[in-house]
């Protein structure tokens, strides 16, 4: 048999069945098995510690061994993982029916897939896997990676760690966190929004046109606004929301309570009653915001059955959006991102961008928004705002004698 030609990466020699990660990851490394083909993508600091790894496959496979499962039990990540879960919801029991927690969930898993062994993650593995995520990986990994690491140390699993690698205090070695990038969706302005409103009428879409105009006026999410009941949020004369978003990270205690008086608001009041006369030819629907589906059907998720759920008017916002042009054609033939990608179409989420940007060029400062968006950071608030629709600060200094 022809013998093997010798392989090199940055001038080191590659051990057999060792090859560099084909997506080209910095760190990754992928093993081919012989008996099956089957391939091992591990991640390491360096090439003689990848080769060490697949020398050691080699030999656990030339002693026989042929288990698809390489880790004994004991040490396995993905072991310990629905312990932790377990430990969270009894601390934490409102999150289980939650989809931020089933989210955070799956990260772990996917986590456990790229570090099997849990005594062998080391803080500079994980460091290569963080700088690694974008950065909304990493601010939706951050916290609840924290309150896993404290668990697995504190039942003494982690042997390559001295201390929980997600820690916050500066004393210790912490993960850098990239800068946000500039939005790939497209704002949309005050004339498309027009567009769509009137499109959405044409194509049936009432429920939608009210959510809309709900929503630029009071920058409540998709979500809020699907929920919205008249028995629970009309409260006398005035509208009463708790911000869900805010409630899921604080508490209800904690939350922000929103009020709209209709005294003071009566454009408000004007869109509710429109979501009460559209709720009266919807068999008395006790929501908002209510249509007529295609097939009268009864489902585990609706209160009523007229009732319209925020995917249905994600969908239908763009199905009217696409009718109107502004499609995924449309918008990459807009100004690219600095990274140079194109952007996405605007999505239901940008009338809330819209609804900030207008509340700032009607004089109300970045605080002042930041309170009704239930926004933690004046940067969040700032980050929805299209900046090519915010006024200019007029300069009134000069100097003299010049």
């Amino acid at each position: 048999m022809r013998p093997k030609k010798p392989r090199y990466f940055n001038g080191i020699q590659l051990a057999d069945n060792l090859y560099p990660d084909p997506r080209k990851r910095f760190g990754y490394w992928q093993y081919r098995r012989l008996d099956n083909g089957k391939k091992l993508t591990f991640l390491v600091n360096t090439v003689q510690q990848a080769n060490q790894r697949a020398v050691e496959l080699s030999s656990l496979l030339n002693a026989g061994f042929n288990s698809d499962s390489q880790i004994p039990t004991v040490k396995q990540l993905a072991h310990y993982l629905p312990l932790f879960f377990e430990h969270h919801e009894k601390l934490a029991p409102k999150d289980i029916d939650k989809a931020s927690w089933k989210n955070r969930k799956n990260h772990l898993k996917r986590f456990a897939e790229k570090f099997p062994d849990v005594t062998l993650i080391t803080h500079e593995a994980i460091e290569l896997w963080w700088d690694e995520l974008t950065p909304d990986q990493q601010k939706a990994r951050g916290s609840n990676f924290r309150k896993c690491f404290n668990f697995l140390i504190k039942k003494k699993l982690c042997t390559s760690l001295d201390y929980n690698p997600f820690t916050k205090n500066d004393a210790f070695g912490v993960l850098e966190r990239k800068p946000p990038i500039d939005k790939a969706r497209m704002h949309i302005d005050k004339h498309q929004f027009d567009e769509l409103y009137l499109m959405a009428g044409k194509m049936g879409f009432f429920a939608l046109q009210i959510a809309i105009s709900i929503g630029l006026y009071t920058t409540l999410r998709v979500g809020d606004l699907a929920a919205l009941r008249f028995s629970r949020n009309i409260i006398g004369q005035e509208l009463r929301v708790i911000v869900s978003k805010s409630e899921a990270q604080k508490g209800t205690a904690s939350a922000t309570r929103l009020g709209w008086a209709f005294a003071e608001h009566p454009k408000l009041w004007a869109y509710i009653n429109e979501g009460r006369k559209l709720a009266k030819k919807n068999d008395e629907c006790p929501y908002i915001l209510s249509h007529k589906g295609k097939i009268k059907r009864h489902s585990k998720v609706k209160e009523h059955q007229r009732q319209i759920l925020t995917d249905t008017l994600s969908k239908q916002f763009r199905d009217v959006r696409d009718v109107c042009g502004y499609d995924t054609e449309w918008s990459e033939q807009q100004p690219k991102l600095p990274s140079g990608e194109s952007r996405t179409p605007f999505s239901f989420h940008e009338v809330r961008g819209l609804s900030i940007t207008m509340l700032a060029n009607s004089g109300f400062t970045d605080e002042e928004i930041a309170e009704v968006t239930a926004h933690e950071s004046v940067k969040t608030t700032q980050g929805y705002q299209n900046a090519d629709d915010l006024p200019y600060m007029p300069v009134h200094i000069q100097i003299n004698n010049l």
